[in-house]
Protein backbone atom coordinates (compact mmCIF):
# COMPACT_ATOMS: atom_id res chain seq x y z
CA UNK A 1 0.00 0.00 0.00
CA UNK A 2 2.88 2.54 1.01
CA UNK A 3 3.85 1.95 -2.39
CA UNK A 4 1.04 3.19 -4.30
CA UNK A 5 1.43 6.55 -2.22
CA UNK A 6 3.76 9.43 -3.26
CA UNK A 7 6.86 9.02 -1.60
CA UNK A 8 6.36 12.49 0.67
CA UNK A 9 2.95 10.95 2.14
CA UNK A 10 4.59 7.01 2.18
CA UNK A 11 7.58 8.00 4.61
CA UNK A 12 5.07 9.67 7.41
CA UNK A 13 3.19 6.50 7.40
CA UNK A 14 4.13 4.98 10.93
CA UNK A 15 2.57 1.38 10.38
CA UNK A 16 -0.19 -0.27 8.46
CA UNK A 17 -2.75 -2.90 9.64
CA UNK A 18 -5.55 -4.96 7.17
CA UNK A 19 -8.66 -6.35 9.80
CA UNK A 20 -11.69 -7.84 8.32
CA UNK A 21 -12.93 -5.61 5.84
CA UNK A 22 -10.78 -2.33 6.93
CA UNK A 23 -7.67 -1.05 6.12
CA UNK A 24 -6.24 0.89 8.99
CA UNK A 25 -3.12 3.49 8.30
CA UNK A 26 -1.46 4.87 10.92
CA UNK A 27 0.41 8.15 10.45
CA UNK A 28 3.39 9.57 12.55
CA UNK A 29 1.13 13.16 12.84
CA UNK A 30 -2.23 14.37 12.84
CA UNK A 31 -1.04 17.04 9.99
CA UNK A 32 -0.11 13.97 8.05
CA UNK A 33 -3.41 12.21 8.63
CA UNK A 34 -5.50 14.96 7.11
CA UNK A 35 -3.15 14.39 4.18
CA UNK A 36 -3.10 10.98 3.73
CA UNK A 37 -7.07 10.83 4.35
CA UNK A 38 -7.54 12.61 1.26
CA UNK A 39 -4.90 10.40 -0.67
CA UNK A 40 -6.59 7.50 0.40
CA UNK A 41 -9.77 8.67 -0.49
CA UNK A 42 -8.89 9.08 -4.06
CA UNK A 43 -7.39 5.41 -4.20
CA UNK A 44 -10.19 3.47 -2.38
CA UNK A 45 -11.53 1.90 -5.50
CA UNK A 46 -8.03 0.63 -6.46
CA UNK A 47 -7.28 -0.43 -2.73
CA UNK A 48 -10.90 -2.34 -2.63
CA UNK A 49 -10.37 -4.05 -6.59
CA UNK A 50 -7.15 -5.60 -4.94
CA UNK A 51 -8.67 -6.83 -1.76
CA UNK A 52 -11.32 -8.61 -4.04
CA UNK A 53 -13.92 -7.13 -1.42
CA UNK A 54 -15.52 -3.84 0.17
CA UNK A 55 -13.19 -2.35 1.93
CA UNK A 56 -13.26 0.82 4.58
CA UNK A 57 -10.18 2.88 4.93
CA UNK A 58 -9.34 4.44 8.09
CA UNK A 59 -6.16 6.66 8.79
CA UNK A 60 -5.42 7.00 12.94
CA UNK A 61 -2.13 8.90 14.38
CA UNK A 62 0.09 6.90 15.85
CA UNK A 63 3.43 8.14 16.71
CA UNK A 64 6.70 6.19 15.51
CA UNK A 65 8.74 4.64 18.30
CA UNK A 66 11.64 5.85 19.81
CA UNK A 67 12.72 3.40 22.05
Amino acid sequence: MQQSLPAPLASHVSSVALKPGELVVYAEAAPWSARLRYALAEMEQTLTARNGSALKVTVRVKPPRTD
